[in-house]
Formats: C-alpha cells, structure tokens, sequence
C-alpha cells in the first residue's frame, strides 16, 4: 500500500475576486507546484492577494522576504495528524514601501516576523508558533496577533521598536507567552493571554483584560496610562501605580489542569481547574487566560480557515487503465472549533 501525506484542505479562503491558491512543498516526494516560497513569491504568476499553501516536511523554508500582499498557510505547529510533521519557516521579512501590508500568515511555525519603515498596515498572524519575536520598528496599523505561541524567553516576544511612538493599533487575543513584549501605542488591546514569566517595557496607552500574569515573580512594570480590567497576577496587585482598571482578582497562584513550572511546553494543559481562581472571572463570566471569551486557541496550532485531512491513503497501490483509485481519508475540521 502506498502512503500520501497532504498538508490540508483549504477551503473558501479568498482574499479578493482573482484570487488563486498555490501549492508549496520542498520535498521531492510530494512536490508542489512551486518548491520554494521564495519561487513563488517571485512568479509572475502569483498574484496580490494569492494564497501560498505551504507542505509540512521536515525541512524549514527558509528565510523569505514579503514584497507583495499574500497568505501563507501551514497545516499546524502541533498539528494531531498520521505522521505530523509541520510547515517550518525562518525569518519573515515585510518589505517596507511595498505592497506587502495586508499580508496574513496562518498555522506554521517560524523564527520572526520583522519590518522597517514607516508603517505597516493590515498584517494578521493566527495559529502560529513563534520561536524569536515579531520585532518592528514600522507604526503597526490594524495588526491582528491571535491564537499564537511564543517560545523565546531570552528576549521580548513582541518588540515594537516604532519609528513614531504613540502610534499604531494591535488587537493581541488568546496568546501564549513565554516573556514579554514592548512598545508604546495609540491602540493596543491584549485579551485573554497568559504571560508566564517576564517584564514589560515602555508600554503604553494599552488595555489588558482577562489576562494571567503567572510567575509570582514576575514584575508588571515599565507601564504607564494602561488599563487592567479582569485580570490576575501572581504577585502584583493591578492595576499597578500610573495606570488604571476595574475588577482585577486578587494576586494568587492559578491552578491549571497540567502546567508545571512557568515555562512554555507544547504539552502541557494551561485551562484553569474549576478551583483556580478567575476560573470565572472574565469580563463575560469565562475563564481567565487562553480558554476563555470564547476561545479558539488551540496547542495544536491548526489554522483555523482550513479542513485538516488526518490520514490519507491510497488502498490499491495498482490500477488499471480506466480502473477506480480507492482512497481512505479522514478530514476534520481544525482543532479550536467547537
């Protein structure tokens, strides 16, 4: 019997009327009809507003550079599948005083996003595992950071070093953070995420709700005009000195189905027990942390605009001229859909 493995599925994802969607792998066993991302990227052929669906091998991508308007979509970071291996990216680089804002990047796992400029408009990152930081020095409009994993602890996980302070938007939700982040805002909103150890720096004019601050050693400072509302820390009353917020539980220990330590592991459980406290203290009676306002997060990073085919097999390795091909699949939706 001969085995295929595909990435997935996508279904229904169009970015614009003209829009196509093209295959990426960099196997030779499963070829795809570009081999490299930086082909693609580069084809006349593929269009703004295209979609770059990328195969999960055992060999990174590589380091890509971002100068037209496109989505890339991987089949998950920790994706529960026969033979799961992932679609692995290194350095993304948005190309400032391109067309590359309105760019959206979808399940894999990558080492940085990162941009220079002026600005940089309408980037989405959902489902993605992020073992460096995104690290921008371009004013960050209308940026959506959802349903992400942050591995690094030895730097901030977002470092917005913005070229005009006060300016830019982000809507942060439903992240996982092995540290921290920096930077200073017009509009910043960071909701349901767990930060489980670090400092903040020189973030301002943000609003936190129904996040966790987990390490009892971990100092929320560097903050100022910020808002806490729902929110719980392990040792630090909120809203702290310069800022303000309503509603905060008391500092404690959150007590989580299977999280030991304060560390990031893809294995573990960080939904709250029902006797942890904010198990139901969120601005909607919900959960603090990843698991509540109706959350989508999922550990397995699969993206979730795309069916996730779990087994695909060929039963008769021979067929005949004019003969039938027998094939047995499973396809589910994504994990993080209820």
């Amino acid at each position: 019997m001969r085995s295929i493995k595909i990435a997935m599925l996508a279904l229904g994802l169009v970015a614009g009327a003209n829009a196509k969607q093209w295959s990426v792998s960099n196997s030779p066993q499963t070829p795809g009809q570009f081999s490299t991302i930086t082909a693609a990227l580069t084809s006349g052929s593929v269009g703004a507003g295209d979609t770059l669906l990328l195969h999960p091998t055992p060999t990174s991508y590589g380091n890509i550079s971002i100068t037209k308007r496109i989505t890339l979509i991987g089949a998950g970071f920790n994706t529960q599948r026969t033979a799961p291996q992932i679609a692995t990216v290194g350095q993304i680089t948005l190309v400032s005083n391109t067309n590359s804002a309105g760019s959206k990047f979808y399940g894999m796992r990558l080492s940085q996003i990162i941009t220079s400029g002026p600005s940089m408009n309408d980037i989405t990152i959902e489902d993605c595992r992020i073992d460096n930081n995104i690290l921008s020095s371009a004013n960050p409009f209308n940026w959506t950071v959802r349903n992400c994993v942050f591995t690094a602890t030895s730097n901030y996980n977002i470092d917005l070093q913005q070229s005009t302070p006060n300016a830019g938007s982000m809507l942060v939700s439903h992240c996982l953070f092995a540290n921290t982040f920096s930077g200073s805002y017009s509009t910043l909103i960071v909701r349901n995420c767990l930060f489980v150890q670090g400092v903040f720096s020189n973030v301002q004019n943000a609003t936190f709700e129904n996040c966790i601050f987990r390490s009892t050693g971990f100092a929320v400072s560097g903050l100022s005009n910020c808002t806490f509302n729902n929110c719980i820390s392990g040792s630090t009353v909120l809203p702290i000195a310069g800022n303000n917020g309503a509603n905060n539980v008391a500092p404690a220990a959150v007590i989580m189905v299977n999280a030991p330590g304060n560390s990031v592991n893809l294995a573990h459980d960080y939904h709250l027990t029902a006797a942890s406290p904010g198990y139901t203290s969120g601005t909607d009676g919900q959960q603090l942390g990843l698991f509540g306002g109706n959350s989508t997060f999922s550990m397995a990073g699969e993206p979730l605009n795309s069916a996730i085919i779990r087994n695909f097999n060929i039963t008769n390795s021979v067929v005949p001229v004019n003969g039938t091909l027998h094939i047995d699949a499973t396809v589910t939706k994504p994990l993080g859909i209820n």
